[in-house]
């Protein structure tokens, strides 16, 4: 006697196909932003260094990099202190006065710790920030979170106070 095929009859088999199949041609983890941009942000320009594309209509503030505006955070700390508040109502203010503009918030750590603990304290940060500009009565809508972690920090800050530098959010605005 022959034994009969095996046959599985579920309606969910197709979709479980084509997960496995689209996890399998994902080539790796994508950061969020770059999706978002549909763009690899790690191209290498003609003279072999790393170069950061954004999308076109983004406006920094001020300046591209770490700036004065940022939010800064301790070691370790997910906790907006005294110093940052000053800031945040000035990034409400702007906000609410443009409810055509949105801000990006990019949340940095510096290279200390796995980049898994990196990117859950640079979300536990976005998420700090997040909250305060909706307590400022800032729209969600206006508001997007990218936390990079450890990603995006610079090989040679091993000093502390170059790493103070890193643990921020940095808030990128767009129309």
């Amino acid at each position: 006697m022959k034994p009969e095929p095996l046959t599985v009859r579920s309606p969910l088999l197709p979709l479980l196909l084509a997960a496995l199949l689209l996890a399998g041609c994902a080539g790796g983890p994508q950061p969020l932003l770059e999706r978002w941009q549909g763009r690899n942000d790690t191209a290498q320009a003609s003279s072999g260094q790393p170069v950061v594309l954004r999308p076109a209509n983004t406006v920094q503030l001020p300046a591209a990099g770490i700036s004065d505006e940022d939010v800064f955070f301790a070691l370790g700390e997910a906790r907006i202190d005294s110093e940052a508040l000053p800031k945040l109502a000035a990034h409400a203010a702007r906000l609410k006065a443009d409810p055509k503009l949105c801000v990006t918030l990019v949340g940095h750590t510096d290279d200390l710790g796995s980049p898994a603990y990196n990117l859950a304290i640079a979300q536990q940060r976005v998420d700090a920030v997040f909250d305060a500009l909706r307590g400022l009565g800032v729209s969600r809508n206006q508001l997007r979170r990218y936390p990079v972690g450890s990603e995006k920090a610079p090989a040679g800050c091993r000093q502390e106070a170059c790493r103070s530098k890193l643990r921020r959010v940095e808030f990128q605005y767009a129309r």
